[in-house]
């Protein structure tokens, strides 16, 4: 075994080895009980922590377990231990704000929103997500809840924002190339597996028959056909090529077809079209106004968030990294 080789076995045995030594530990001394993270005075409990580390690492491993191998693997390890430390103690922080300035998740909200996941996945669909990330439907709501306490304390810091017309009149000058509209159709399709099938579906479309029978009928596109074949607003450079450049020729209400894709064959109308447009202030001052707002809205959050990592007194039990105040987050030990 070479010099190098041999180091590198040192290495990793020695971060085994420190890993066998933690968990003993954890086990000798009760983690759930104990303390992995003080954050302002606040408790984040080992319980706590080892069983999100311990859900993270079981997701790498059942969707690409290589990644957990060798020295990489345990570099990857100890890197989710950081990861997982700076999530736990962010949302601790967040959550003391929120407390401060009596911020609280709406609880109608709150289940409103989980109603709307469920009906979105199934009930089947609800239950794989939660089996696939590893989380009970309690732990499920209660992810969703800090992510709604996150928005509610982000309006309640940026309340008292505004934006005027002649600040929003600004923005639209700097930035006028945002508002500007591109040439854009409305494009339909029918998708099916032959050239002659293609051509008799062109052909009676544009003798006159109804093209939303046509596309529930003989469409193999099961995500459009029940809606006449709507593949919604396009512009130029966002559909495969071979269908945009005769799709753009065409007039509203025109056949195009057939066309041979990697996909099959298909026959194309344009439902509707927009021609390119450089609008005025007027025209969208409204929509200017509500970009430049959310974007202040944003940067004076970014900016008190950064000022509650900042002054926070943070205390790692982990042992594998430190709090750094400037950047928000658990880094590396400079001597791992």
């Amino acid at each position: 075994m070479s010099e190098v080789e041999i180091r590198k076995s040192m290495k990793v045995n020695s971060c085994v080895l420190a890993l066998i030594i933690l968990f003993i530990a954890l086990v000798a001394t009760g983690c759930g009980g104990k303390t992995a993270v003080l954050v302002n005075g606040e408790s984040i409990s080992w319980d706590e922590y080892e069983r999100e580390y311990s859900r993270r690492i079981s997701t790498i491993k059942r969707e690409s377990p290589k990644d957990l191998e060798g020295e990489i693997g345990q570099d990857l390890r100890e890197e989710t231990t950081r990861q997982v430390a700076t999530d736990l103690i962010r949302d601790k922080l967040v959550g003391e704000k929120a407390g401060d300035l009596g911020v609280e998740v709406n609880r109608a909200e709150l289940e409103g929103r989980l109603r709307s996941e469920r009906r979105r996945l199934g009930e089947e669909g609800f239950s794989s997500m939660l089996a696939e990330s590893g989380l009970t439907e309690r732990e499920y709501v209660e992810r969703l809840s800090q992510e709604m306490l996150v928005d509610a304390l982000g309006e309640a810091v940026t309340s008292g924002i505004s934006v005027n017309e002649e600040e929003a009149e600004a923005y639209f000058l700097e930035y006028r190339e945002r508002f500007s509209q591109d040439e854009t159709i409305r494009l339909a399709h029918i998708l099916v597996g032959t050239e002659g099938q293609a051509k008799v579906i062109a052909d009676e479309a544009r003798r006159g028959k109804d093209w939303g029978y046509l596309a529930r009928d003989f469409s193999e596109d099961v995500i459009t056909r029940d809606d006449q074949g709507d593949m919604g607003w396009v512009t130029r450079g966002t559909i495969d090529p071979v269908l945009e450049k005769p799709a753009f020729t065409l007039q509203v209400g025109e056949v195009g077809g057939p066309i041979q894709a990697s996909d099959g064959y298909h026959v194309i109308r344009v439902l509707e079209r927009k021609e390119a447009h450089n609008p005025a202030f007027d025209e969208v001052k409204k929509e200017a106004r509500k970009e430049l707002l959310r974007e202040k809205k944003e940067e004076k959050f970014q900016r008190a968030l950064k000022a509650l990592f900042a002054d926070a007194k943070v205390a790692l039990e982990i042992g594998n990294g430190h709090w750094d105040p400037n950047l928000g987050m658990v880094g590396k030990n400079n001597d791992d």
